[in-house]
Parts: structure tokens; sequence; C-alpha cells
């Protein structure tokens, strides 16, 4: 759903024209039952299939909780964590045990394999894009004193690689073969861990720079602080702390330097003192990358006494300058890495920092609101479609493409998606109690959740899986 917006309130004037698309004289919507759920079905507790035709949810009983697959009843466990399904393998993964008891109970069900790795709660199921491979990491009993903070474990494919101080989650490269995480050691230097073996080890500052510090008492918690991912030719962007300072790498290639940071996640935002203020700083936890092209985007501190944040584009800055940064995203880039899309906050005089937002496509202004959510592009870069409202009214949410609105008024919305042929737009919203399946803002059917889409398996074609009451629904509307 849309996100909340934390600081000033402003009405915002949009000067942007309507759309007004006809619904097609031969549109259809057909439903089918994939499941059909006990009274007792856990909320919030599903998975589905890459295709969309078969869904995993558990059950309650006096028995105590169970994952329901094709047809098949897991073993009953206390409690049961949401179910996992990875993607093209179709295989399944959840963890199971006795919150009571912790790890001495804790079971991974993976694929049919069960799997006690000594973690002390679950965690999530990271796959390979083949689905055939996963990897997690997990917190486990630092030796037998009780008090002492637990280390972090990191296993692939059921089989312990490493047990660290601290890590970052597990990362998969493009071609399935290999997995990345950064590990501190029991020495609080840090490592880049490449299947198992030390591919860099980071010497210790040697200029001011701001301390790598987390939130939590519980690892793994470094993805707060560092970032890595994986590009689409194989290349590892990552960043992490050398005698240099915080840098942004591509593999070996250091594409910029930082003195701090600031971190959206784990809800750590340190004030590192004077020393920093002025100096460029990085947004830690959020890297922007393309699809089909080795290309990232992150946001960075302006240095300077005044407070002023932009866009770096692989290294390179937009021109763009922002009040601060959007702490609900990073910056978006269309698959072929292109184009650009982003929230970027201004000041209103007399309300605020941060009291409005630009949407930014490349270097265009496409509107300005008072919220911006769900940002999304369109197969070939050309559009985006996003929610937006313009003012804190409870039913102010409107879906734009590419700076055009639909008239329809919403309480709540799911992030839009644009057609694979660029000229329609398909989302979820909320109006009352209930929501509704939307396509170029003619309402299809109605849902209690989606649970999977939108999503375009079939020519001309949007499908969903929805849960309304007990039965689980695969929707497939015509445009």
């Amino acid at each position: 759903m849309q996100g909340s917006f934390r600081h000033g309130v402003v009405a915002v004037a949009v000067a942007a024209a309507s759309v007004t698309v006809p619904l097609y004289a031969g549109a259809t919507v057909k439903t089918r039952t994939l499941a059909t759920m006990p009274a007792n079905f856990k909320k919030h507790a599903f998975a589905v299939t890459t295709d969309g035709n078969e869904v995993a949810f558990v059950e309650r009983s006096l028995d105590g909780q169970r994952v329901v697959f094709r047809g098949q009843r897991g073993p009953f466990f206390p409690e049961v964590a949401p179910p996992q399904i990875a993607q093209k393998s179709n295989t399944l993964f959840y963890w199971g045990g006795d919150p009571k008891t912790g790890a001495a109970d804790l079971a991974l069900i993976a694929n049919g394999e069960r799997i006690t790795p000594g973690f002390v709660k679950g965690s999530e199921i990271f796959f390979s894009d083949d689905g055939e491979h996963w990897a997690t990491a997990g917190a486990v009993a630092s030796g037998d004193d009780s008090n002492a903070r637990p280390k972090a474990r990191v296993i692939v494919d059921g089989k312990i690689v490493g047990t660290h101080k601290d890590v970052t989650w597990p990362v998969f490269s493009p071609d399935n073969r290999h997995v990345a995480y950064i590990a501190q050691q029991d020495d609080d230097s840090f490592r880049l861990i490449i299947d198992g073996a030390v591919k860099w080890s980071f010497e210790k500052p040697e200029v001011p720079s701001a301390a790598a510090m987390t939130q939590g008492d519980s690892p793994p918690s470094l993805a707060q602080v560092f970032m890595l991912k994986y590009l689409s030719n194989g290349s590892l962007l990552f960043m992490a702390q050398d005698r240099d300072g915080w840098a942004v790498y591509r593999d070996g290639t250091r594409l910029a330097t930082y003195g701090s940071y600031r971190s959206t996640r784990g809800g750590v935002n340190f004030d590192f003192g004077q020393t920093f203020r002025s100096q460029p700083a990085i947004v830690a936890s959020w890297f922007g990358t393309a699809e089909k092209a080795p290309i990232g985007a992150w946001w960075e501190r302006i240095p300077g006494e005044e407070t002023h944040w932009r866009i770096m584009r692989d290294g390179v800055p937009m021109q763009k300058t922002c009040a601060h940064f959007w702490e609900g995203s990073p910056a978006f880039l269309s698959d072929d890495g292109a184009h650009i899309a982003y929230q970027c906050p201004q000041t209103v005089p007399g309300v605020g920092v941060e009291s409005k937002l630009d949407m930014m496509y490349d270097e265009t202004v496409l509107g300005t609101y008072y919220n911006v959510y769900g940002i999304g592009f369109s197969d070939n870069g050309s559009r985006i479609a996003y929610a937006a409202s313009t003012d804190n009214s409870e039913d102010g949410w409107h879906v734009y493409l590419h700076g055009r609105y639909f008239a329809m008024r919403y309480v709540e919305i799911w992030r839009p998606r644009i057609t694979p042929d660029g000229k329609h737009v398909a989302w979820e919203g909320k109006r009352g109690k209930r929501g509704v399946l939307v396509i170029d803002g003619d309402s299809r059917a109605s849902f209690d959740d989606v649970l999977w889409g939108p999503e375009f398996l079939a020519p001309d074609t949007v499908s969903w899986v929805i849960r309304r009451g007990t039965r689980i629904l695969r929707v497939d509307a015509s445009y």
C-alpha cells in the first residue's frame, strides 16, 4: 500500500490533465477458484507460484499451525511463519517452531526437507533467479552465555558457509552461481565474502569517517548500513568502509567516497557530530539498479553548510537538487538503465522542509505532490506510472500515467503497473472496506487481500490472485 508522509502538511496544486481511456467493448473478467480455506486460516500468510496458478496458505487448529500447498498438508508447529515460494522452480519454504523455546525447536522446511540451522528466530529466504538455490542469514547463540549478543550464520542450500559477528543479507549473482555478503569479524573488521571465501578485507579508515553503527540486539543487521547488489553483467555494486572512508565500488572500481551516511532501515539515523555535517554523505541501505544494464543509483548529500541532496547515477550527479533524500524508496531505473525516476523533497516557505515532492523523470518534473508511491516504468522506459496525493485528505490518492491522472480517488492504492504495450495501467485501490482491481480507472473485481499481481502473462490480459473471504481466486481481466 501507499507509504505515509511524515513531514509538513500542505496542499499542493497540480496542473495535470486527466486520462480518459474508454473501456474496450469486448472486455471480460474471468475468475476461478484456486483454493477454499477453512475459516481458521492465518491472515497475511500466503505465497503464490510464479505462474499464479497455485497458492500456499496456513491453517490453524487446536493442534497448531501447518502449511497447505498443492493439496498436501505439512507438519503441525506451534507457530508457522508466512511461507515463501521460489520463483520459477515453485518450491515451498517456511519456518515452523515454538516462540517460547526458540532455537531448540525452530525448523526450516525447505522443499520438503526439514533443516534445523540453530537460528534464534526465523529469517527471510533469498532465492537465485532460476529458483534452484536459496540462502538465508540468521542469529545463533554465542556460546554458553545466554546474555551474550548472538552471532550471525549464513546458510546456502542447506549448508553453513560462515558464522560471524554480523552480516548483510546474502545476494545471488545473475547467473545463479555465486552468493555474496559483507561480514563483520570479532575484531570489528569487515570482509566481502563470495561463495564462502574472503575476496576483500577492508582496512580501517585513516581519515575522519563515521562509525559503522547498527540498531538492534540481534543480527543480521549490517544491511542497515552496508549495501551490496549484483548488477546485470555479474559485477558487484557495494558500499563499504575502507581506509579512505565510506565508498561505493563496482567490483574493484571506486565510484564515490563519503565521510558519513544516513540509513533508512532499522530506525537508524545517527548524528555523527559537527565533523561530518558539511561533508558529503550517502544514504545507506538503498541502491537502485537496472535489470538489464550494469547501472546503479543512490542518494548523495552535497558538500556544504546548507543541506542539499541529489541522485548519483553510476557516480555521475543528476542536476536536480532536493531539500532532503526521500526515505520511502531509492531512485528507480528503467530496465535498460537509460531513464531514472525518483521523488525529490522540496521546501514550502512557512511550512517546512520536505513538505512537497517533485516527481522526477530524468531531469523533468512531472508534477508536485504531497506524497508519491509505487513508481513503475513501462517496458521501454519511456513512461512511468505512480500513485500520488495532492493533500492529506482521507481519499486523496490518484493514479498517474507520466503526469496525467485518472479521475477516481482512493483511500489507498497499491503499486500501479503499465501493460507491456505501454498503453494501459493496472492497479489495486481501496475506496471503502473492500479493495478493487482496476484497469485504466475501470473497477473490474473486488477483493479482501491481493496475494499476487498485477501480472501480464497472456496477451491483452491482466492477472491477479486475490482473497475474497475464505476463497482464493485467480482473476484474468482483458483490456
